[in-house]
């Protein structure tokens, strides 16, 4: 029988210590794929986690109705515990929804459809399109132009940025499939740098070039300001360039215009990638030649370098178990999570929780 508060509160931190240890053992669970073996397995943990919470919240709930903890101070630390416990419980009382998706089993298409002509979703992605093309058009040097004056080279035409944000999200999804804690991203030919800042919120290491001084100038200045130290923008040259092998995914909107040249970037980057690196590769030519630079398509417009012909299934199979949320590594976090720590962190690591 509780008879003071600090009763109730030893009482509820042993309920809580046993409830961290039963919640790390779900988060080691919380690894893509979700076989129906393993969601079965969650499942019965957390109702046996359910079962502990019920006493845990009876506690919180008698203590509140002591004249004792009423008359607690505001910064008393039993009533700094107690606030601080139903925090915990509010957010243990959400964590079924989010869960549900993930023991689900069912996977996220890596690419979305697009969304239909008229609808709402169509509107903004367009109204987003323009406002990025207008921010492009007043970052470049010089109008966008599709041909450059240098012979054999594409001039600062961007690929649309919104197609651009859908194969970032799929592609940060198959490196984390590949198991891969942190992945360095490299845009050949990246103009005035406005890609590099969409790929920062995606990858850890962002690196960008451009041929052209003026447009490395102003891509070096706008990632400067971004605040990233670990990212750079900087002059260089597709077809000499020897750092390809640095990076873990390569994007490149063909820069060359001349066919050969563009071959032999394509030949050059392949040649130096690690195995397992992903290229993206949006142009109809690298439809036809993968395969002979020794690549694997894993999506349109995405393929894993490390020989043609390899079985991408298990690795898309995993991709597709894992979530669509980027969280941000310096979003503050205001609240204390408790118990409920361990596994909010294993679903913000696989892209479920923000």
């Amino acid at each position: 029988m509780f008879e003071t508060v600090a009763d109730f509160r030893r009482q509820a931190e042993r309920l809580e210590a046993d409830l961290t240890t039963r919640m790390v053992e779900v988060a080691a669970l919380i690894d893509p794929p979700f076989t129906p073996a393993k969601c079965r397995r969650i499942k019965r943990l957390l109702a046996g986690i359910a079962d502990r919470c019920a006493p845990l919240h009876r506690i919180w709930t008698a203590q509140m109705m002591t004249a004792e903890s009423r008359a607690l101070p505001f910064n008393h630390p039993d009533r700094v515990y107690f606030v601080g416990l139903n925090t915990r419980l509010q957010i243990w009382a959400g964590l079924p929804a989010t869960l549900a998706v993930v023991l689900s089993g069912k996977p996220t298409p890596l690419v979305p459809d697009e969304p239909p002509d008229g609808s709402p979703e169509q509107g903004q992605l367009l109204a987003y399109q323009n406002c990025l093309d207008r921010l492009h058009s007043y970052f470049s040097p010089t109008p966008p132009h599709l041909y450059s004056p240098e012979i054999g080279r594409h001039g600062d035409l961007p690929y649309p940025f919104t197609r651009f944000f859908r194969l970032m999200q799929a592609v940060r999804r198959l490196v984390l499939a590949q198991g891969r804690g942190s992945a360095s991203f490299l845009d050949v030919g990246c103009g005035v740098g406005l890609k590099l800042l969409q790929a920062a919120e995606f990858f850890d290491v962002v690196h960008g070039f451009d041929f052209d001084p003026e447009r490395a100038a102003v891509a070096h200045r706008l990632v400067a300001r971004a605040q990233r130290p670990q990212d750079r923008g900087f002059c260089a040259d597709a077809l000499t360039f020897d750092g390809y092998g640095d990076h873990d995914v390569i994007y490149a909107y063909k820069p060359l215009s001349d066919p050969d040249l563009l071959q032999q970037m394509e030949r050059r980057i392949v040649a130096q990638a690690k195995p397992g690196a992903l290229l993206i590769l949006p142009y109809f030519e690298a439809d036809f030649r993968f395969e002979d630079l020794g690549c694997t398509r894993l999506l349109d417009k995405v393929y894993l370098t490390g020989g043609a012909g390899q079985d991408v299934a298990p690795l898309l199979a995993r991709a597709g178990h894992i979530g669509t949320v980027v969280p941000r590594p310096d979003a503050p976090r205001n609240v204390d999570e408790g118990f409920c720590a361990p596994v909010r962190e294993a679903l913000r690591r696989w892209g479920h929780l923000a």
